[in-house]
């Protein structure tokens, strides 16, 4: 995408209703009576608003040309419905069936991830997709190895303070309250055919970001999501991996065995394929907790 911020106006369109301008989260112009003025050229962070903003189609930006923009099909009465069936019929899957997915669908699911918001519009999340079966093997048995490292170094003081002092006194807690259960699934994951981490999953996919971790891991989490849902209207089966992800974010060797690069943060890893299982009932989930 180009960096310029070359804007013009078609005068004939153009009812200087000033929209563009009030749009502009970055105030890089202004209207000066019936011309535009850049002001900061440098603050442009191509979100679009500018020309989007525009009823009469009138805005054009060197960068984001208006012929490029869809128009808006509008939010109907009964998309909150959806919506709400969505958010509350989608079942985490921990059982897969040996069908595979087509890379067709894969790529569906990644194109529907494009619009959720990323930090200053930076559009900088990738992924990495694995869909051979050996390979995903391979990583549930290193992540697994990574936990039982994990779990012989819980028996050491020192190494308890360590923890305690980078990531606090109450994940210690929680590592030792789950490290019982945690070593048996990952002393099985080494030997076992049953895959307890992907649960033999024919697709894994990982997204990463680049720029300040907690950008990142906001970012891909956010289009992470969107996926979830455009899995769950795809008949697909989907499960977010938070053992997978907090290995993959403590162990670089990790990171480099499946090819994220100097710079980047895993922030999201997903088990998908087609669900072995079918639910009927939508469980019941805690009420919002609101500081008002």
């Amino acid at each position: 995408m180009s960096n310029r911020v070359d804007i013009k106006i078609d005068k004939a369109r153009c009812r200087q209703c000033f929209e563009c301008e009030k749009a502009c989260p970055s105030d890089v112009f202004h209207w000066e009576s019936d011309r535009v003025v850049i002001d900061h050229r440098g603050r442009c962070i191509k979100c679009g608003h500018c020309v989007a903003a525009c009823r009469d189609g009138a805005f054009d930006h060197k960068a984001l040309p208006a012929q490029r923009f869809e128009p808006l099909r509008g939010v109907q009465s009964g998309d909150i419905d959806i919506l709400e069936r969505l958010f509350s019929e989608r079942r985490s899957c921990r059982r897969f069936d040996d069908g595979p997915v087509s890379r067709e669908d894969i790529a569906a699911l990644i194109e529907r991830t494009r619009y959720a918001p990323t930090a200053t519009n930076a559009q900088n999340i990738r992924y990495i997709v694995l869909t051979d079966r050996t390979s995903i093997r391979e990583l549930s048995k290193r992540i697994g190895a990574h936990y039982l490292k994990l779990a012989r170094r819980m028996n050491n003081p020192i190494t308890r303070a360590a923890i305690a002092l980078k990531e606090g006194a109450k994940m210690v807690g929680i590592y030792r309250y789950h490290m019982t259960a945690l070593k048996d699934r990952f002393d099985t994951l080494q030997d076992d055919e049953q895959d307890r981490l992907f649960y033999n999953a024919p697709v894994v996919i990982i997204a990463y970001a680049s720029g300040m971790w907690h950008l990142a891991y906001a970012g891909c989490n956010l289009a992470a999501m969107q996926l979830l849902l455009t899995a769950d209207a795809m008949s697909l089966g989907a499960c977010y991996n938070g053992y997978a992800l907090t290995a993959l974010t403590q162990d670089k060797r990790l990171r480099k065995y499946i090819g994220v690069p100097k710079g980047y943060h895993p922030a999201a890893v997903i088990a998908l394929g087609h669900p072995a299982a079918q639910f009927y009932r939508i469980p019941p989930r805690r009420k919002p907790r609101i500081i008002w």
